[in-house]
């Protein structure tokens, strides 16, 4: 299993929390809209299957 996280801009501890689990946690300051992100989220993940979570 992997997990990753893409964070453009949270103001709470997410990153730190995501840390806790994964060396995946990426940060995106600027934001080009869901489809870009999204394709920048994919691009560092392997596996066959993608679960993505907007929140």
């Amino acid at each position: 299993d992997e997990i990753v996280l893409l964070d453009s801009g949270s103001s709470d501890e997410t990153e730190t929390i995501a840390r806790r689990y994964t060396d995946k946690v990426f940060v995106a300051s600027d934001w080009p809209g869901y489809g870009p992100q999204r394709q920048r989220a994919q691009s560092h993940a392997s596996g066959d299957w993608i679960f993505m979570l907007d929140a």
